[in-house]
């Protein structure tokens, strides 16, 4: 992410003087499509990062090192990138109706970076695949997901207390820190929910009825 910014910013400053420093209509022009670019660019690398550590998490046993589990990641890099903006489109439909619907849809949809590593199926396949294995067992998996992120909610309401004044800053940043390390645990923790719901679940449809994908 680091490297993705620093291109970001020689590309930004060269085309300001390439393009003269005047906030042209050029100008503005070219800061949109260079955003653009850098979401694209962060969400690339988000996803590949993201189905690395899964990658890593799901075959422990084999004790991979990171350069080999980067390097299997590589092929899930659009697929993951595509079913990510699907879900993530699914959730904000569902919030345009009420934040119950969306937090419905966000649970639904909570398994489906691990099918599409561990299984093979993305887009709406890993979708349907992770709304079936939580069919029936949603609030096992709300309370779950809940009792995992409780004690860092607690921690950040006792530091937000606590840090009042001058020191408001510096206990702001040791909480995002800590958020940053347990990542890696909560993706575990989903893990080893998702290997649990799927031994579990009786049968699955292996194919989503054509009126499914069309509502």
């Amino acid at each position: 992410m680091f490297f993705i910014f620093l291109l970001v910013g020689i590309i930004g400053v060269v085309g300001y003087f390439g393009f003269g420093a005047k906030l042209s209509t050029g100008f503005f022009g070219f800061a949109g499509v260079l955003g653009i670019l850098m979401f694209i660019g962060i969400a690339m690398l988000g996803a590949w990062v993201t189905a690395a550590v899964i990658t890593l998490i799901s075959k422990w046993k084999e004790e991979k090192k990171i350069s080999e589990a980067i390097k299997d990641a590589k092929p899930f890099i659009i697929p993951f990138f595509i079913t990510s903006l699907l879900a993530g489109l699914l959730s904000f439909g569902a919030f345009l109706l009420l934040v119950i619907p969306a937090l419905i849809f966000s649970i639904w949809f909570s398994m489906w970076k691990f099918i599409l590593v561990t299984e093979g199926k993305s887009g709406l396949s890993a979708l349907h695949a992770s709304r079936e294995y939580i069919r029936g067992r949603f609030w096992g998996v709300v309370w779950r997901a809940i009792a995992v992120h409780l004690p860092a909610l607690i921690l950040g309401i006792l530091l937000a207390k606590g840090g009042s004044g001058d020191g408001a800053g510096p206990i702001s940043g040791i909480y995002e820190v800590i958020s940053l390390l347990l990542i890696p645990f909560y993706i575990i923790y989903d893990y080893v929910l998702y290997t649990h719901l799927k031994k579990t679940t009786k049968s699955i449809s292996q194919d989503i009825p054509s009126k499914s994908k069309l509502l």
